[in-house]
């Protein structure tokens, strides 16, 4: 039995608006690799650095698997607690492609540093969606929630969280009311100290914040992060220094146990203005609640000695 002509193309319409449709529901965005093209559903979604679980938990998203480093502590509460029962696809820098796998997840997120190596293989499991986060700015970690947030359909819950987010933000720098002085953060590690610049996460947050911070130029160093000598730190003389600390027994408990006549040259602790900070907080997290942390650790330090501000 043959089919007329209107039957024909009463099909030819159909198979016309059942690609249109599935076009309408493909989104395309632009990754670190370029353009990332998505239209599947995103309920099962694995992310392989922490910000990105910070800003699954801005959307109201609970990933099936996350790269922890095998220690969920590394997450804030705030954000552990939004996480639900996920699995532990292993370390950051060499997450399981193995567990990630048996998750059978329909979207990836991964980190253009850490996981480009392994690209292909993910790429084979899920549309994998890369994006710059080991090494980026504050904007630029904004810019990542929204990328996230149109990929899997949820701008509308990202716009709300902006901003209430941004309204957070800007109270903090109104209190803060910086004035452009210049604050460094200095991660104490066991025989050096590490300065973080503008263009790292924390210095971009201490910019925003409306400080001067360390710039590659000052060392002449291309690295968003790179190590000084406490001679170095003399010569720039911060009016406010965060010291950073990941572990007891620093090279900078070492400086004040020892009364370093160095360390106590420095401006910043004579005035008391030489506080100490989570460096998990300020290096490790990178996210938008880090930024909220860092902001508020900045407010504490400022607040506890108001009479010695040099602004």
């Amino acid at each position: 039995m043959f089919m007329n002509r209107n039957s024909i193309f009463k099909i030819f319409i159909l198979l016309i608006l059942s690609v249109t449709s599935l076009w309408a529901q493909a989104v395309t965005v632009k990754d670190a690799r370029g353009e990332f093209t998505y239209n599947g559903k995103a309920q099962r979604i694995v992310v392989l650095e922490l910000s990105f679980a910070d800003i699954l938990a801005r959307l109201h998203l609970t990933p099936v698997g996350l790269a922890d480093d095998g220690m969920p502590e590394r997450f804030f509460p705030e954000v552990l607690d939004k996480m639900g029962n996920y699995t532990s696809v292993g370390k950051r820098l060499q997450p399981s492609l193995e567990k990630i796998a048996e998750l059978k997840p329909d979207l990836i997120i991964a980190d253009y540093g850490r996981h480009m190596n392994i690209y292909s293989q993910l790429e084979a499991i899920a549309p994998t969606l890369v994006l710059n986060t080991s090494d980026n700015t504050y904007t630029e970690e904004l810019d990542n929630a929204q990328i996230i947030a149109q990929v899997t359909g949820t701008s509308a819950i990202w716009e709300k969280a902006l901003a209430q987010h941004q309204e957070l933000m800007q109270s903090y720098k109104d209190k803060i009311k910086a004035n452009e002085q210049f604050a460094i953060l200095i991660s104490s590690k066991p025989t050096a100290i590490g300065v973080s610049t503008e263009t790292s996460f924390p210095g971009s947050v201490l910019k925003f914040l409306g400080f001067k911070t360390a710039t590659k130029e000052m060392a002449g160093i291309s690295q968003n992060r790179f190590d000084i000598s406490l001679e170095t730190l003399n010569m720039w003389q911060p009016s406010i220094i965060f010291v950073g600390l990941y572990a007891p027994n620093t090279i900078v408990d070492k400086w004040r146990a020892e009364n370093n006549p160095l360390w106590l040259n420095l401006q910043a602790v004579k005035n008391n203005l030489a506080c100490n900070v989570n460096n998990n907080d300020w290096v490790r997290s990178r996210g938008i609640t880090a930024a909220e942390r860092i902001a508020e650790q900045v407010n504490n330090c400022l607040t506890q000695v108001p009479n010695k501000l040099p602004f």
